[in-house]
């Protein structure tokens, strides 16, 4: 029987989303941008705006005005004010030859003029050129570009709407929301404060990962599933750094960008999703292992504004490495299960090293090799209580899962294909154990002479240190614990303290480097090792924090209060050191060189003409991505040289026939065509046996969730999902 509806309880919902369909219809949930007066500053010279006049000794030629622009692909709408008698042209073009439709207009007498023209590309530093050609005068007032209108703001209210409609039904129904989801809350909201802006930062390695989630969005685009090759990067020469970068988790976001929403806005969506994900892991973690909820909270406080975490997602922009710390404490507790815990809960380390794995492959090798240490130290106890099967099974149905990642890297690795100068010395980056307890603000006034204080905040956080030893201090003062807990907190406090140990200059990298032929130094950076305390502080600190008092919600307010205040130089000040991506503008498309075939030169790739000899005629050409279509017409033999680097995995097809491509020139996708008529297609479709690969991996997957969602009837499991 269905539930008759209250529409006095339904009319607040109803409301809410009748007046968000009408915001959303309206052009005031449009978000765009105005660059005024654009281009005039330097080219006027009289009063009156004259630029070139016939009867003062002028000539007819060509004005060319540079702009600092590098906008995305869209639509943009251009006003000018010129002022002449006769009829003259304008052409619009950019460095990197991007293509523009249409790129010409005509003007004649008259003042402003508005037109709409489309870039189907990223386009650097887009030019204006004014064809002088006609009549006795020309005037210039000044050009105003708009950028696309995009749909964030609709999507805010989307949002808006959908959180009003939960919050509301929970209202109705008499649930009872836990006073803790309100700490928890507030330490996302502040956690997001760099989220609240249009711009965002660019310190390290913001461009790369914006080139990642476009180049994601135009394999996906291209009906790539899953995305391997795609036709973004380098000036749409494509790049496979989906294979060596794992991104499948970027799906979404990748999506949203194909729906319209800015670039920048999406960057904050994925930063905002990365710390609600980190406090809900974090808590469901630290549940697990320590049974009790307000130490959970504060563990997920710790975790959510941790300095590291935070410098990580908004400074550094490490989306890889930012996405594994929202996921490892799913890791933890995996780990933690089948080396102490219900070895039954097995399938949650398989859960978690992929989780790691698909995020960020330097973090999962650092704990992989962690597991390792453990697994050498507690051997004798894996054997005795019989976890030893439980671990086989994890790594078996973990391997399995990520075949169809690992297959084609192998195979690329195997071209010659694969990371380039990307193992540096990790020494060089150790810190100074002063920076392990400074404040947030990354190279403080302690010595600006010492370059081992990096000018970014790489420290784990006084808050944390302190937490990890009030927790030692109360394990020793209070015999009373349990002993296992006692146990639990010993061993993150220790773990923690060898990671912080691995970070500074006293721990003998120079050594380990030598020792192991330089493979540590694809580690990069040491304080990269900083994620490590930041996950186990978090939990054993959580422990030291809620023995202050009894009433677990008086240590959580007082840690919320001072992890903010704590937080807030790095989420502020450092955060706003160097906003280079505003809102409308993109990034470049030159990264730097990674996952190219040998000898490709990435800054020569401005033409994206297809390169052709005498006596072939290419006609019809449409360039989407990495996916061509054309006609040739062949008067003899002959080669032709597409712009697209000729990475293992493309089909290409002649009127209907695969035929085969080489390289040529530097590194591009070229194909012999014999005399006649060619309809060319050329698509990334992968090897046969990857596809292979991708249903054994997605059978696995299935077969994960089956044993977690059982698993998820156990006691246990309940105790877990208790909020």
């Amino acid at each position: 029987m269905i539930k008759k509806i209250n529409w006095k309880q339904a009319f607040p919902v109803l409301a809410v989303w009748i007046v968000t369909v009408l915001l959303l219809c309206t052009h005031y949930t449009n978000k765009s941008r105005l660059w005024p007066d654009l281009l005039t500053d330097g080219i006027v010279h009289t009063e009156d705006k004259t630029i070139l006049s016939i009867p003062d000794g002028d000539s007819y030629r060509q004005l060319t005005f540079s702009s600092p622009l590098i906008l995305p692909p869209g639509t943009y709408r251009f006003q000018w004010n010129l002022e002449c008698d006769g009829i003259n042209s304008l052409r619009l073009f950019s460095t990197n030859d991007a293509r523009i439709s249409p790129d010409t207009f005509d003007f004649g007498p008259g003042i402003d003029k508005d037109v709409y023209f489309t870039l189907k590309d990223n386009a650097e530093f887009l030019r204006f050129t004014i064809d002088f050609k006609d009549g006795t005068y020309l005037k210039i007032y000044n050009f105003r570009l708009y950028s696309p209108s995009y749909n964030d703001n609709r999507l805010t209210l989307i949002l808006l709407a959908s959180l009003f409609s939960v919050l509301w039904y929970l209202h109705c129904t008499g649930r009872k929301i836990h006073p803790s989801i309100l700490l928890l809350a507030a330490a996302v909201i502040y956690s997001s404060v760099p989220s609240f802006r249009d711009n965002i930062s660019d310190l390290y390695d913001t461009s790369f990962h914006i080139s990642r989630l476009w180049n994601l969005a135009s394999g996906l685009k291209a009906g790539q599933i899953p995305v391997r090759c795609a036709g973004y990067t380098y000036n749409g020469y494509g790049a496979v750094t989906s294979v060596f970068y794992p991104d499948i988790l970027l799906y979404p976001f990748a999506l949203l960008l194909l729906s319209g929403v800015s670039t920048n806005y999406v960057m904050q969506c994925i930063f905002i999703s990365l710390n609600i994900l980190s406090c809900i892991t974090m808590y469901q973690c630290a549940l697990h292992i320590l049974k009790d909820r307000w130490t959970a909270v504060i563990s997920a406080i710790l975790y959510t504004l941790a300095i590291y975490r935070i410098t990580d997602v908004y400074i550094r922009c490490a989306l890889g490495e930012a996405i594994a710390f929202a996921l490892l404490p799913i890791l933890i507790r995996g780990i933690w299960s089948v080396w102490f815990g219900n070895r039954e809960e097995w399938p949650w380390l398989t859960l978690g090293v992929c989780a790691v794995f698909f995020s960020h492959m330097l973090t999962v090798l650092m704990f992989l090799l962690g597991m390792f240490g453990l697994f050498i130290f507690y051997f004798p106890r894996l054997l005795r209580e019989k976890r030893l099967v439980p671990l086989f099974k994890a790594g078996l149905l973990t391997l399995l899962i990520c075949l169809f990642q690992l297959i084609p890297m192998q195979d690329y690795l195997q071209t010659g294909v694969g990371p380039m100068g990307m193992n540096m010395s990790v020494a060089g980056s150790s810190i100074s154990p002063a920076q392990l307890f400074l404040w947030g603000e990354g190279d403080m006034p302690v010595d600006p002479w010492d370059t081992t204080l990096p000018g970014l905040p790489a420290e784990p956080g006084m808050i944390l240190n302190i937490g990890a030893i009030l927790a030692v201090y109360f394990l020793l003062a209070r015999k009373e614990t349990e002993q296992k807990t006692r146990k639990n907190i010993l061993r993150f406090s220790v773990i923690g303290l060898i990671g912080a140990y691995a970070t500074t200059t006293l721990f003998p990298w120079d050594y380990l480097s030598t020792l192991t032929n330089h493979i540590s130094d694809f580690f990069q950076f040491a304080w990269r090792f900083l994620i490590i305390p930041t996950v186990f502080f978090s939990l054993s600190a959580a422990f030291g924090y809620r023995q202050i008092a009894k009433e677990g919600e008086k240590p959580a307010i007082f840690v919320l209060i001072i992890a903010i205040l704590l937080v807030l130089p790095t989420l502020t000040a450092q955060t706003r050191f160097n906003d280079v991506y505003r809102f409308g503008e993109a990034h470049e498309i030159i990264i730097q060189k990674e996952y190219n075939i040998p000898g490709t030169d990435v800054q020569n790739v401005r033409s994206c003409a297809v390169n052709t000899p005498e006596g072939i005629t290419v006609s019809d050409y449409v360039k989407e991505g990495n996916r061509i279509s054309c006609s040739a017409d062949v008067q003899k033999d002959g080669q032709v040289r597409f712009p697209l680097f000729g990475f293992m995995g493309y089909r290409v097809t002649s009127n209907g026939q695969e035929i085969p491509y080489f390289c040529t020139g530097n590194n591009q996708l070229t194909v012999d065509l014999t005399p006649g008529h060619h309809d060319l297609r050329i698509q990334y479709v992968g090897k046969p046996l990857w596809h292979v690969f991708d249903v054994i991996s997605l059978a696995s997957f299935i077969v994960l969730l089956v044993l977690l969602l059982r698993k998820r009837k156990s006691p246990v499991a309940a105790e877990m999902h208790a909020v």
